[in-house]
């Protein structure tokens, strides 16, 4: 046996290779595959396609076949009777038969007779008088058809052809050969021909050819029974030349082809070809990767276990170095946290000790307003004092350096210095403070200054979270038979709103709170109760918490008894506070008026939950002559501006109890543009995340705390100056038009700007305006109309409308929110005219009156004109209808009148006094539209007299409208004997008498159609 040995480089060559060599191999035999099972996929899928044409196509030429028979079929009465019964039938009997058997089918458009092949019957003649005597042997091609026809005694189709004024349809002819009387039917003589005309859509229709919903493309051919050979008569030619499949339709004289194919053409590729490509690509590279790391895995898994094993010692490396780094930030953190609080505590001290000198008369006596500013500032900076402390022994306890100065202290007189230092932190509060501790519990072991933090800590935050009730600290010995140290308990309970279970577990842990939200009720940093576990636990005590949501908590801390029981210094000298603690009484602060005596000119509402932040916008802005406002929070300002207060301008904080500045301001966007009411956010969070919401939800400016007192005035009067500007736009462009179009300021309008709502429609008018006018000079014109408008405009604002234009003396308003308010406008404006009339006589000048029209409906807000010149506008149906109804007030003398869409829309139309009026058409319409009057703005006497003719002024409408005159008017006469200045009771009065003496038209409804406005 010869050996082949291979030189080592191409060993090397071959072995690497090798598993490369295999995987292709394995990957080429799967694809081979794959095209082996595609190509059988694709043939039997095309043979497929093809049986399901078919299938549809046999359907189709059964059925075509079956109309084409049926209605062929029909002709062999009119063969019978004319070959056995009568062979020269008159037309009228001609008609007689054939309109029964066209009633027996549909698609038919006519029957004729060919005697001796010429048409002398037809059916139906009118319109075909022209076809008698024609011969259709006079074409070459039916000619020689009829011939045949004639010689095989059979039925011959021709056409289709076109018919006259239109249509298509195909003309079905059979001979008739006349019975010998005693001999087989039809065996004698040729008589002629009975012809048939068939629609050729009806027929095809019933085939199923014409149907959108199909999915094959038809068409045949075989003109005049020519088969494959005919013309193409039906379908795109272009369908023979696509592989159809075909199928003949027999014909009594030969036949038809029809073909089909799918409309989107024969399939190219299976469907599953994809699938079983991408599957067998899928499977080759499995194998193929199968085959390689098969062949390659010893080498490759050694080369692996190399690279995870150096990877794991860089990875060990990395690790080891961050934890290093860590460990130094984390360091220099606390050394930073420490050196700064450090650092902090001298100026602090500085600025509590100065101010509570001042307020003690170090520089003599000072105004009480000044010695509350002072107390604040303490209080700011003994709040400030109290975090430093915090961090600082969060420091100490964490690195654990914080030493206790341990001695017996008296508990009972610690917590009472701790109680009044914490009596300021109650405010308003319905809050009792109570030390329940006996004056002879004995003495602890701690350290006096580190007990008076644990209770600061904890009595503050139970008055922190109780509103009312009560903050009580007792105190009891527990025995331990484990430990022969006895403790003392001591328990602060409050009456407040409880902590939930599911954070027992937490509370204690750093910057905790138990609500971190923007819109938590309750400030502050997390770091007390962490800070005062600890500090327990330095004293060898623990701490527990106990509590119930919405009735309160208990939190309970042990100290070991002190085994010395010497009556310590403090208890002959108490320990007292080391400072004053001034109260921040809430009405030291501004009031919601103005802070200056001169005529203020902006009204400002400032929002924040902390009296100082109060206390600070007060003492600024009083400084330039603002009426100041305040709120302490979300829900009280927006119950201020909803009690009718509106400000020039807000400045909102946005971390607020209960609601957030972000809620206060998308709730007022909801009721206020911001072109109407500007909103300039103060907060202390500044990142971008926190201006883009306050934007979105509305804010028109945002300005981080602590501001800079010159930007914050900067600031405010831009925006006061713009405010000033669009007030001014919107006694041009209503504000409420901006809000439809949801265009926050008139500098968004853009031209073409629309909208559809539907609203009511009031117009109104002053009657006889042009007499008035005529007596008055350009002056006094201007006067009056602005005098009248100044009475009736802030009626209409009152009931939630907005006036679109006025034109002349006449207003336009729209009511987008209820017809009750437009209605209920229309009644105080005809009140507030009388109230007008009164001074007017008093001044010597004549009364007034306006008639007023109501409709409700659908109109179109928008903007028209040019790049140069647009005005806003309303374009409807309603508007016209409404100005059209104010016009009929005065043919019927009512104050208002409203459309039957306007009442009907009414929710409680019973309150109103209304009647019906009339039904009428008004010019521009078509359309019946019923009217009625309300009168409840005529005088009180006119009301009466119209409610208690109402019934009979009813009455008679319906005698009218049922053309009974005389009644009618027996009945308007006793309706103007009760009210004599019943201006509609006449009207319908003269009516009478007209329609009495000149009749009615017979088409009268007694609708009256009125062209005049």
């Amino acid at each position: 046996m010869i050996q082949v040995r291979l030189p080592p480089k191409l060993k090397h060559l071959w072995k690497r290779n090798l598993p490369l060599l295999a995987a292709s191999c394995a990957i080429a035999g799967v694809l081979a595959t794959v095209a082996i099972v595609d190509h059988a996929e694709q043939e039997r899928f095309r043979e497929q396609e093809r049986a399901d044409v078919l299938n549809q196509l046999s359907t189709h030429r059964a059925k075509l076949e079956a109309a084409l028979n049926q209605r062929l079929f029909l002709t062999r009465g009119l063969l019978s009777h004319v070959s056995v019964v009568d062979p020269d039938i008159t037309q009228a009997e001609f008609e007689r038969l054939t309109q029964t058997i066209t009633s027996e089918s549909t698609g038919i458009r006519g029957f004729s007779l060919y005697k001796d092949s010429v048409v002398s019957h037809m059916y139906p003649l009118k319109g075909n008088e022209s076809a008698i005597g024609f011969d259709p042997r006079t074409i070459p091609d039916e000619r020689d058809a009829i011939a045949r026809s004639i010689q095989n005694r059979k039925t011959i189709v021709a056409g289709p052809i076109n018919l006259v004024p239109e249509g298509i349809a195909f003309i079905g002819r059979t001979p008739i050969f006349l019975t010998p009387p005693g001999r087989p039917p039809e065996s004698g003589s040729y008589w002629g021909m009975v012809g048939i005309i068939i629609e050729r859509d009806t027929l095809f229709k019933e085939a199923g050819l014409i149907d959108s919903s199909t999915p094959l493309q038809y068409a045949l051919r075989g003109k005049d029974g020519l088969g494959e050979k005919g013309e193409i008569f039906f379908g795109k030619p272009q369908t023979f030349q696509q592989n159809p499949v075909t199928l003949n339709i027999t014909l009594p004289n030969g036949s038809w082809q029809l073909a089909a194919v799918p409309l989107t053409g024969w399939s190219s590729v299976a469907p599953i070809s994809r699938w079983i490509w991408l599957g067998g690509s899928v499977l080759a590279l499995a194998t193929g990767s199968l085959i390689f790391i098969l062949v390659s895995a010893p080498t490759r898994l050694q080369s692996a276990v190399e690279r995870a094993t150096q990877e794991l010692r860089e990875s060990q490396t990395a690790l080891e170095r961050a934890n290093q780094e860590l460990t130094h930030l984390d360091q220099l953190k606390d050394e930073f946290l420490a050196n700064t609080s450090h650092e902090l505590r001298t100026p602090l001290n500085g600025i509590i000790g100065i101010a509570e000198s001042l307020v003690d008369g170090a520089t003599g006596q000072l105004p009480d307003i000044t010695n509350t500013n002072l107390a604040m500032i303490a209080s700011a900076g003994r709040r400030l004092s109290t975090l430093i402390n915090d961090i600082l022994d969060f420091s100490k306890l964490k690195h654990q350096t914080l030493e206790l100065q341990i001695k017996p202290t008296e508990v009972r007189a610690i917590v009472d210095v701790v109680l009044a230092l914490s009596r300021p932190l109650i405010g308003k509060k319905a809050l009792q403070l109570l030390n329940s501790i006996h004056p002879e519990t004995p003495l602890v072991d701690a350290d006096e200054n580190r007990l008076q933090q644990i209770l600061y800590n904890l009595i503050g935050n139970a008055i922190k979270f109780t509103e009312t009730g009560s903050v009580e600290v007792s105190a009891e010995i527990v025995d331990n038979p484990q430990n022969p140290t006895p403790f003392l308990t001591i328990t602060i309970a409050d009456t407040g709103i409880g902590i939930p279970e599911e954070r027992f577990d937490r509370i204690f842990e750093s910057f905790e709170q138990a609500d971190g939200s923007t819109a938590r009720e309750y400030g502050g940093t997390g770091l007390g109760l962490a800070v005062t576990q600890q500090l327990v636990q330095l004293h060898g005590g623990d701490i527990q918490l106990a509590s119930i949501v919405g009735e309160g908590s208990q939190f309970t801390f042990t100290l070991p008894i002190s085994a010395t029981q010497v009556q310590p210094l403090s208890t002959k000298h108490p320990i007292q506070s080391l400072a004053k603690a001034p109260e921040l009484i809430q009405s030291s602060l501004i009031q919601p008026d103005s802070v200056s005596t001169q005529s203020p000119e902006f009204k400002i509402l400032i929002v924040d939950d902390e009296p100082i932040n109060l206390q600070v916008l007060a003492n600024l802005l009083s400084l330039e002559n603002y009426s100041i406002t305040q709120a302490n929070n979300g829900i009280e300002a927006l119950e201020t501006i909803e009690q009718g207060f509106q400000p020039d301008l807000i400045l909102l904080d946005v971390m607020m109890p209960r609601m957030t500045g972000y809620e206060v301001s998308e709730k007022l966007r909801e009721k206020f543009l911001p072109s109407e009411i500007p909103i300039v956010m103060l907060t202390a969070k500044n990142q971008v995340s926190d201006l883009v919401e306050g934007f979105r939800v509305g804010a028109n400016d945002y300005l981080a705390k602590p501001f800079n007192k010159n930007e914050l005035f900067a600031r405010i009067k831009t925006h006061l100056r713009l405010t000033k500007i669009n007030t001014a736009y919107g006694r041009f462009v209503p504000q409420d038009f901006l809000r439809f179009l949801k265009r926050d300021s008139i500098v968004d309008v853009q031209l073409g700007d629309n909208l559809q709502t539907k609203m009511s429609v009031l117009f109104s008018d002053i009657r006889s305006f042009t007499e008035l006018s005529e007596q008055m000079t350009p002056q006094e014109n201007f006067a009056f109309i602005n005098s009248y408008l100044g009475r009736v405009s802030p009626v209409i604002r009152e009931h939630n409308g907005f006036i679109d234009k006025y034109i002349g003396d006449a207003v336009m308003a729209l009511f987008p929110q209820s017809p009750e308010e437009a209605l209920n406008a229309a009644i105080a404006m005809q009140q507030q005219v009388r109230i007008y009339n009164q001074d007017r006589l008093k001044s010597g000048y004549a009364a007034i009156s306006i008639g007023i029209g109501l409709h409700t409906g659908k109109v179109m807000l928008g903007t028209i004109g040019e790049v140069q010149r647009m005005e806003s506008t309303v374009i409807s149906d309603a508007v016209n209808l409404a100005s059209r109804l104010e016009g009929l007030t005065k043919l019927y003398g009512s104050g208002i009148i409203i459309s039957s869409e306007t009442l009907c829309q009414l929710e409680n139309f019973d309150r109103y006094k209304y009647r019906f009026l009339d039904r009428v058409v008004v010019k521009g319409k078509k359309q019946v539209v019923a009217i009625f009057e309300v009168y409840d703005g005529d005088t009180p006497v006119m009301q009466q007299l119209k409610s208690q003719t109402k019934t009979q002024f009813e009455e008679a409408i319906v005698w009218y409208s049922r053309q009974n005159f005389d009644r009618a008017r027996r009945v308007f006469e006793a309706v103007l004997s009760a009210n004599p200045q019943d201006r509609a009771a006449e009207l319908y009065l003269q009516r009478c008498h007209q329609y009495q003496q000149e009749g009615v038209r017979e088409d009268w409804n007694g609708v009256a159609v009125l062209l005049n406005k």
